[in-house]
């Protein structure tokens, strides 16, 4: 009798990560990365990363190609029944939704890629995370209305910052920043302040909004001193402070007493407030009035919480403020203007 070999059929790299823990999936990725950037200099760490990676950058542009696809369908010709249509229109819809999900799949083992720390020297991963951020900021454009997949983009751009934004040049810098900022619009447009009903936890319920404000934070922290030419440091401080009160003056309604309680949530908004109201005072002081006094209030409140960090935070913003108006309001007096935050005391005495 003649053997056949039998070979598995081919699985897609996303798709075999899904039978892993969620948790479990970025974490794999991050391990194995970590290995092959650990030594300093390896000759074979380039090779050994793209074979890691190419995987993922073929996956993400063959998903993203689907989805565009899925989203330009041909309509229903005239003569289909409502029926007809409507079970159409479902299946195209299922079709999207199993796209999103694999996509989010994808953008979680991005995570793990960029939660590795690269000891190479060579700047390896830097320039893999980089040439993601555009694809990955496609899907969340496209993936806005599927929650999940937009959540695990943010999550991505989150960890990334986190471990790489000091370290990254000019060119990943405005790179990073510019796929922030793409994605907090598409957050905004599809997905501010939504909550998981169905969630275990509380973090977990408003992890969407927890992300957003450690993605703000990391992103606050850039040090552009290093950078070699000062117009382009200048440059991306201000695209740093554009992206970052984009995505604080959307979250500023959101902070309601209840979410600024829940210690995670009210820790990361008042070190936020703080980092800006210290570094951007002038520009917090021409927030629209409606918006800076619920700044103002949220500031109070956090004054009064028991905890100590909370308190101190709130008291350092306040403080800067208060400095602001003394300083720049006399000299403006000085001038015969007004000043500080004159407009605000005059809206509301």
């Amino acid at each position: 009798h003649q053997q056949h070999q039998h070979h598995p059929p081919h699985i897609p790299p996303e798709l075999g990560y899904i039978r892993l823990r969620p948790d479990m999936r970025g974490e794999l990725l991050e391990v194995i990365v970590g290995g092959i950037l650990s030594r300093e200099n390896d000759p074979e760490a380039p090779r050994a990363l793209m074979q890691v990676a190419n995987p993922l950058e073929t996956r993400l542009q063959q998903l993203l190609l689907k989805l565009s696809s899925a989203a330009a369908a041909p309509p229903m010709k005239g003569n289909a029944t409502a029926a007809v249509a409507a079970a159409a229109a479902a299946a195209a819809s299922g079709v999207r939704a199993a796209l999103a999900q694999q996509i989010g799949v994808v953008a979680g083992l991005y995570a793990g890629l960029a939660r590795a720390v690269d000891n190479s020297g060579q700047s390896l991963l830097a320039c893999l995370l980089t040439r993601a951020l555009e694809p990955l900021v496609g899907a969340a454009t496209q993936c806005g209305p599927y929650p999940e997949t937009m959540h695990a983009v943010l999550e991505f751009l989150r960890d990334y910052a986190e471990v790489h934004i000091s370290s990254l040049g000019a060119e990943a810098t405005m790179a990073l920043l510019t796929a922030a900022g793409q994605a907090l619009k598409a957050y905004a447009a599809h997905n501010l302040g939504r909550t998981r009903k169905d969630a275990n936890s509380k973090e977990e319920a408003v992890a969407d909004m927890l992300c957003v404000l450690e993605l703000l934070s990391y992103l606050a922290t850039k040090d552009f001193i290093d950078f070699s030419a000062e117009h382009e440091g200048k440059v991306a401080a201000d695209t740093v402070a554009d992206v970052v009160f984009f995505g604080l003056e959307r979250m500023i309604p959101l902070m309601t007493e209840e979410y600024l309680d829940f210690p995670p949530l009210g820790k990361q908004y008042f070190t936020l407030v703080n980092s800006m109201v210290s570094t951007y005072t002038g520009r917090v002081a021409l927030l629209p009035h409606a918006l800076f006094m619920q700044l103002v209030q949220s500031v109070m409140f956090g004054v009064q919480r028991p905890d100590s960090e909370i308190a101190r935070d709130s008291l350092r913003a306040l403080a800067g403020l208060a400095s602001f108006h003394a300083k720049v309001g006399q000299a403006a007096q000085n001038g015969g203007g007004g000043g500080g935050l004159s407009l605000h005391v005059a809206a509301h005495p």
